[in-house]
C-alpha cells in the first residue's frame, strides 16, 4: 500500500512540475505506469486505506474497478488515473480554472507516446 501512496505522491510531483513547466510529460510516465500497475494490484480496500482526497480516492477507486474492461489497451489506464491526478494537482496550484486545457494537451501528448 505505501507503494501506491508513493507513486501517487512522485506523480502528483512530476505532474506538478510539468505544469509549472520545469519538467516534460515524458519525464511523468514511469511515474504514471508505476502507479498504474500498482492500482491494478490493490484491493479496493487498500485504496480506501491511503486517506487519499476524497476525489482522488473515488476516481481511482473507480478506475480500479474499470481495469479489467481496459484489459489489452495501454494508453487507456495510463490516461484514465493521469488524468485524476492531473485535477488533484491544478487543484492544489489552485489553477484549476486551466484543468481542461492541460487534459486536452496531457491526453494529445499520451496519444503521441504510447500509440493503443
Amino acid at each position: 500500500m505505501d507503494e501506491l501512496a508513493k507513486g501517487i505522491q512522485v506523480a502528483k510531483g512530476q505532474l506538478t512540475a510539468m505544469l509549472s513547466g520545469k519538467a516534460q510529460i515524458e519525464t511523468l510516465m514511469p511515474a504514471l505506469q508505476a502507479v498504474t500497475d500498482t492500482l491494478a494490484a490493490v484491493s479496493e480496500e487498500g485504496i480506501l486505506s491511503l486517506a487519499l482526497p476524497p476525489r482522488l480516492e473515488r476516481e481511482l477507486v473507480a478506475q480500479k474497478i474499470l481495469f479489467p474492461l481496459m484489459t489489452g489497451r495501454r494508453r487507456e489506464p495510463l490516461r484514465a488515473v493521469g488524468t485524476v491526478i492531473l485535477y488533484e494537482c491544478c487543484v492544489d496550484l489552485k489553477i484549476d480554472d486551466q484543468y481542461e486545457k492541460w487534459r486536452i494537451r496531457f491526453e494529445e501528448i499520451l496519444a503521441q507516446l504510447i500509440p493503443d
